[in-house]
C-alpha cells in the first residue's frame, strides 16, 4: 500500500531532570491504497490441460489511523529530546476481493513501537522527526461463504511534525 496520512497529535509530558515521560495520541486521515492477488490453488492432476485461471486483484484501503502511546525520553541537549514510544494502534481497514462487488470494512487493532527526536525551536514550537512500526496482525475477511481471505497489515511510518506546546 502507498499513500499519505495527515492528522493531529496531542499529549502530555513530565520532566524529571534529563528524563521525560509522557502519554500521547494521534489521529490521521489517510489515502492509503493498494492492490494484490491471491495465489490460486494448484489444479488436480489431469491429462487435459486446465483452463488458465484469471484472478482479478484484491483492493485494500485505509481511511484513518490512530494510536495511543507511552513515551520515555532523554534530553541530550537543552532543547533536544531523544525518545522511544509504544502502545496501541488502530486503523479502519477496507478489503475488497478481486471479483466482489462490495468491500468489507473492519477496525483493526495492534501494537505500535518507535522512536524519534524532538527539538524546541522556541519555548512553544517543537519540531519532530519520528519512525513508527505498527503491526495489526492478520484478519480473516469472509467474502462469500467458503471464500475467506486472510490479510496481514503492518505499517512503517516516517513522519515529521510541528508541535505547539501550551
Amino acid at each position: 500500500m502507498d499513500g499519505a496520512v495527515g492528522g493531529l497529535l496531542a499529549g502530555v509530558s513530565w520532566q524529571a531532570g534529563a528524563f521525560v515521560y509522557g502519554l500521547e495520541g494521534d489521529f490521521g486521515v489517510s489515502n492509503l491504497r493498494g492492490t494484490g492477488t491471491v495465489t490460486p490453488p494448484s489444479p488436480p492432476p489431469t491429462t487435459i490441460p486446465p483452463a488458465p485461471i484469471v484472478q482479478l486483484p484484491n483492493h485494500y484501503k485505509v481511511d484513518w489511523t490512530g494510536s495511543v502511546r507511552a513515551r520515555v525520553g532523554y534530553a541530550i541537549l537543552p532543547k533536544t529530546l531523544v525518545y522511544v514510544a509504544g502502545g496501541l494502534a488502530l486503523a479502519n481497514f477496507e478489503f475488497r476481493d478481486g471479483d466482489a462487488v462490495y468491500a468489507i470494512s473492519r477496525l483493526l487493532n495492534g501494537g505500535v513501537i518507535g522512536g524519534g527526536v524532538d527539538h524546541a525551536f522556541t519555548s512553544n514550537l517543537i519540531g519532530r522527526l519520528e519512525y513508527l512500526y505498527a503491526d495489526y496482525g492478520s484478519r480473516d475477511f469472509a467474502v462469500v461463504p467458503g471464500d475467506t481471505c486472510n490479510v496481514g497489515f503492518k505499517t512503517q511510518t516516517f513522519r515529521g511534525a510541528m508541535i505547539w506546546k501550551f
